[in-house]
This record gives C-alpha cells, structure tokens and sequence, in this order.
C-alpha cells in the first residue's frame, strides 16, 4: 500500500498524465482508486481504459517493465489479459517529471465482460475460474 501522502485524489496529476494516451472523456475519473497504485477510469472510442500512475520513489522502471512483459506474454499465449494502450509516441509506459514528484504512467484498455462480484457464485463459475487460475499458473512457471 502506498504511503499516505499519495492516497488522496489528483485530478490534476491524473490530466497531466492522461495527455500521453488517446481519450476522449475524462467524466469517468471520479471513479479513480487508490491503493498500491492510482487507477483512473477514462473513456476513449467509446470504451473505458484505466490510467495508472505510480510514484517513481515507491517502484522501479525495471519493475514495471516486468510487469508490463508478463502481460504481453500472457496475452501472446492466448490467455486474456489486459491490453496495454499505447501512448502518442509508441510507448507502453511513461516516466514524468511533475509538480506532485516524478511518476510512471501506464493505460489498460477495459476487460470486457461482468464484475466478477456482481454475479452469483455456482459450481460452473468456480470450476471455470478455477481452470483459468490454473491456467495463469502454468504460464507463469
């Protein structure tokens, strides 16, 4: 979880940081949460696709280019993970130097598909979520 002093919302930051990435509505950004990182909600082309800002004192580039990696393996295998967006300049992730410190940004477009807490649990659904846990673990060894 991050430090206290970065659990408060910045709409300012979140505009600042969103301009590397095509959008079209910023009304979703009420929606941001905050917890390891911040997540802000915007739309593009009529779907939604989440901003995520880290401040660069609590990670490393290296770090977040490792995630970024297991995400496009994941998704080179054929499992449905997230779809990173990428910026005007062909990037999957941005450093930035602001006012509010220096910060890494990264943008995921929606996963299609139900809230998986909004639907009621039965044997077909655990067994389904079970295979694809499953799944996840054999491509992560």
């Amino acid at each position: 979880m991050l430090p206290f002093k970065y659990l408060f919302e910045n709409e300012a930051l979140a505009k600042m940081m969103v301009n590397h990435f095509h959008y079209d509505n910023l009304d979703y950004f009420k929606y941001f949460r905050i917890s390891s990182n911040a997540v802000y909600p915007y739309g593009y082309n009529n779907e939604t696709h989440f901003l995520r800002l880290t401040p660069a004192l609590e990670t490393s580039r290296k770090r977040l280019e490792e995630e970024i990696g297991f995400i496009t393996y994941l998704n080179s295998c054929g499992y449905t993970a997230l779809e990173i967006d990428l910026t005007h300049d062909k990037l999957m992730l941005v450093e930035q130097e602001t006012p509010f410190g220096d910060y890494f940004a990264v943008s995921f477009k929606g996963v299609p598909g139900e809230i998986i807490e909004s639907l009621e649990m039965h044997d077909q659904l655990a067994f389904e979520i079970g295979k694809s846990l499953g799944h996840l673990h054999q491509l992560s060894r």
